[in-house]
């Protein structure tokens, strides 16, 4: 392996990365698993919390219904008398604020009476309740209108006034301001970033908490958001980018009017995403300082003194190697023959030396033995008086003659 090449320092380091990789693959891996399961409740909280607003919506509505069915079945307002019924609508708005006004409306969609003023003039057969009111004739649920004796954005209900034949002939339309939404949101505490808001079967902004000029009502909520309600038609989270520009855990719901029709309104509560991983954030930062510490700490450990421990007893026999290579005198090694495989190490390498040292001093012995008897011999060759030749038998060239040889042949 290429990369575990060098020095001894480096393997160390290697080995200890090697060593805590599965550690920090570990802790990366909690830290996610964290993130995860901190997203999953707030999912759940998010969803919990959003139905305590969608509870107060069915009484709402369910209440509003039950108060026009009373108030259809008075018989001032089936016989559409103005005066009566102006107060019986009068009475109905102070006993209930959460209503901006109340009309009944003939067939032509014009003004018999109203709860605040009479309302003359005013015709409402182009709204959505008015028509489904007398198309089905069953309570119903208008969309996103500016009221027109308000000019208020209010979210209208219809109910239809019958006559003794069960036949249509009027048609009470109240409005609801959205507004009381905001006490509760208010009274709930929730954290910086947090939302929430209403929309019509259509995805236009009833209402919204906290509001603001970027997120206007009557307007198209995020497409992406009311698709997902719209398609899931049940309860649910998501995660999503807000019209404000905010990452959010989203819940949402559709409601009904009952459960055979469609959804009239939609709910929408959302948390900030970055205030809900906060604290997993926090944590995963304090988690990756430690970890970063505890590795620097290991790999000086393994740099200086495990290097040091380790390096400093090799560059002692590679100076002791270093030494004989260039001729000098084998050294101990001075190593300690218990510490572990160094030792073990240190041991061969001086018993090495010394047997290089005996056999460099016997072979010093024995070529001063040799070059003595050479001596010895070339004295007694040269002493004697015979004619003595050594001649090579391959090149049959005399390659040494005696004094007395040289003599023989009468050579200098």
């Amino acid at each position: 392996m290429r990369f575990f090449r060098g020095s001894i320092r480096r393997k160390l380091v290697i080995l200890v990365l090697l060593a805590t990789l599965p550690a920090f693959a570990m802790l990366a891996y909690n830290e996610l698993a964290t993130r995860r399961h901190m997203v999953e409740m707030a999912r759940g909280d998010t969803a919990t919390l959003l139905r305590g607003f969608t509870e107060v919506q069915r009484r709402v509505a369910a209440s509003t219904r039950a108060l026009l069915q009373t108030v259809a079945a008075m018989p001032e307002v089936k016989a559409a008398n103005p005066v009566a019924t102006h107060g019986i609508l009068s009475t109905l708005l102070s006993a209930n604020p959460i209503y901006t006004n109340v009309f009944l409306i003939d067939l032509d969609g014009s003004v018999v009476a109203g709860g605040l003023g009479s309302g003359k003039g005013l015709n409402f057969s182009d709204r959505k309740q008015f028509m489904d009111a007398v198309r089905t004739g069953r309570f119903s649920s208008g969309e996103f209108v500016v009221g027109k004796a308000t000019l208020k954005a209010i979210f209208p209900f219809a109910m239809p006034v019958h006559d003794a034949s069960g036949e249509v002939r009027h048609v009470l339309i109240i409005g609801m301001d959205l507004g009381h939404y905001r006490l509760l949101f208010e009274q709930s505490a929730f954290p910086s970033g947090a939302f929430f808001g209403v929309c019509d079967h259509e995805g236009r902004r009833l209402f919204r908490y906290p509001l603001s000029d970027s997120v206007p009502l009557g307007e198209p909520i995020r497409p992406e958001v009311f698709q997902a309600a719209l398609q899931a038609d049940a309860a649910g989270t998501m995660r999503a980018l807000g019209s404000d520009g905010l990452h959010r855990i989203v819940a949402y719901e559709p409601l009904r009017l009952r459960p055979d029709s469609e959804p009239y309104i939609y709910m929408f509560l959302g948390f900030e995403e970055a205030g809900i991983l906060r604290p997993a954030n926090a944590q995963a930062v304090r988690g990756a300082v430690i970890t970063m510490m505890s590795l620097a700490l290991a790999l000086a450990v393994a740099w200086f003194v495990g290097g040091a421990a380790i390096a400093r007893d090799l560059e002692r026999l590679t100076a002791v190697a270093r030494n004989v290579g260039e001729g000098g005198d084998m050294m101990p090694s001075s190593l300690d023959y218990s510490d572990g495989e160094t030792g073990q190490l240190g041991q061969a390498f001086d018993s090495m030396g010394e047997l290089l040292t005996r056999r460099e001093r016997e072979r010093n012995e024995a070529l001063a033995r040799l070059s003595e008897s050479e001596e010895q011999y070339r004295t007694l060759l040269e002493a004697n008086l015979e004619g003595i030749c050594l001649v090579n038998p391959d090149s049959m060239v005399i390659e040494f003659g005696n004094p007395a040889f040289i003599r023989l042949l009468g050579l200098t």
